[in-house]
């Protein structure tokens, strides 16, 4: 069983998103993308991610990656870091939401 490593990302790892010192890529399709997605994500389906190294690198920030199950974002975030890019595994795209509204200020 996978585990649930979004659920314990440390609250600077949150305010580093919401401070745009990060980007949180949604690693699902397209199609599942646009029926709900975490706001400001960035949508790079798992398939296409050789195709965008160089522009993800370009970034220069570190990533948190996400999708339906875990699964696609666990292999994101590692075929990532396998190009010396500093990448998170965040796990269900829902739950990531979760913690993310469930930090905001005023909440």
């Amino acid at each position: 069983m996978r585990s649930n490593f979004h659920l314990s990302l440390p609250t600077p790892v949150i305010e580093a998103y919401r401070n745009k010192e990060l980007v949180i890529v949604d690693v699902r399709t397209s199609l599942e993308f646009i029926h709900g997605h975490i706001e400001n994500a960035c949508n790079l389906p798992f398939d296409e991610l050789p195709l965008f190294i160089d522009e993800i690198k370009a970034w220069d920030k570190p990533i948190i990656t996400c999708s339906a199950e875990g699964f696609r974002a666990e292999r994101a975030a590692d075929f990532l870091r396998s190009h010396l890019i500093d990448a998170l595994d965040g796990g269900k795209w829902r739950d990531l939401n979760e913690l993310i509204r469930s930090t905001e200020p005023n909440s």
